[in-house]
């Protein structure tokens, strides 16, 4: 599962990191979404590229709805839809046969640039908060789909069963966020793959060396606390 996500680059700093310009249009605010720690159940705005426009930052509600919804009722679906994850994660083993996955899988792949998300680790009973970010700080890759309600864009966040790295802070559930290196990020949004392929990009390993985590402070999951401070990806000591 992947529900707790951080993105501490510029706007500038991510169009170099992707070779993109962003849809920001003059009369909005200038800069991509920029946060220490966003919360999926708040149903933030994310930054992510399209396979529609593959060198085009632009933004998207977290929480993946059908195309078929009321963009003006969206407050009204994810309160119904917060028993099954309130869409933020979509498992890719279900990516072929789950009903909103499906058309998706081929037509509507993103990225979700980040710069960590965070997970539970459990001992002794308590949960404590982890931070998986890259050593050199850099912005990376979740893999992810998404849907078109009216003018506005939702995404979900694939998840598949973790690997041993992941499994260490991810204990209980064992799950995790599908990880893109770099060089096969152009390659998800491609439009001509075939459900083989795409299987392959997501069964790719991400280099885990590149990678380490670290506990942070406890309060990041209680939604209650204003955890979006820059604190949120200190280690905890």
């Amino acid at each position: 599962m992947c529900f707790h996500i951080s993105q501490t680059k510029t706007s500038k700093e991510l169009a170099t990191r992707y070779q993109a310009t962003h849809s920001i249009l003059p009369s909005k605010e200038k800069e991509l979404p920029f946060f220490y720690h966003a919360n999926g159940f708040a149903h933030p705005v994310l930054t992510l590229l399209t396979q529609e426009a593959p060198r085009m930052l632009t933004t998207a509600l977290w929480g993946i709805v059908p195309s078929g919804e009321d963009a003006s009722s969206l407050h009204a679906y994810y309160k119904k839809a917060a028993a099954f994850g309130g869409g933020l994660n979509a498992q890719a083993e279900k990516l072929f046969t789950h009903f909103l996955y499906q058309r998706a899988a081929f037509t509507q792949k993103c990225l979700i640039p980040v710069t960590g998300f965070f997970e539970p680790h459990e001992a002794t009973g308590k949960k404590i908060p982890y931070y998986i970010t890259r050593k050199d700080k850099e912005a990376f890759s979740l893999a992810g789909i998404y849907s078109k309600v009216g003018s506005l864009i939702t995404c979900s966040i694939l998840t598949k069963e973790a690997s041993p790295f992941f499994a260490q802070v991810h204990n209980i559930k064992k799950r995790q966020p599908v990880l893109l290196h770099q060089s096969m990020e152009q390659e998800w949004l491609q439009g001509q793959l075939q459900e083989k392929e795409i299987l392959e990009v997501l069964e790719t390993p991400y280099p885990e060396e590149e990678l380490h985590y670290y506990p942070v402070f406890k309060s990041i999951f209680h939604p209650s606390q204003n955890s979006n401070i820059p604190e949120a990806i200190d280690p905890l000591v």
